[in-house]
């Protein structure tokens, strides 16, 4: 049907800009720290917000499915919270 199609195409579009967002995120938690210690934190850390943001869009599709909201909405709304997140990570490494 043309709801399937249409979801299948944005997710297809979107796939790219997310995994590309969930590199920068997580080079995000590890730049700016020197002491090794600081950087399995920070690896830690950035693979479990990794994993909670890929289950976050699986949540979010659920729910377009389910019509509680926009199909298109919610495969978009996980990429515009991640870039959201490494806007502001960047602009906090910038100030440092």
């Amino acid at each position: 049907s043309k709801k399937i199609l249409d979801e299948k195409i944005n997710k297809f579009i979107s796939l790219p800009f997310f995994l590309f967002l969930m590199v920068v995120l997580a080079a995000i938690f590890t730049v700016g720290s020197l002491k090794t210690k600081e950087n399995f934190y920070y690896i830690l850390v950035s693979i479990l917000t990794c994993v909670a943001i890929y289950y976050f869009k699986d949540l979010s599709i659920a729910l377009g499915q389910t019509e509680k909201i926009s199909l298109v909405l919610s495969i978009w709304m996980p990429i515009i919270i991640i870039s959201l997140f490494c806007s502001i990570g960047v602009i906090q490494i910038n100030e440092k």
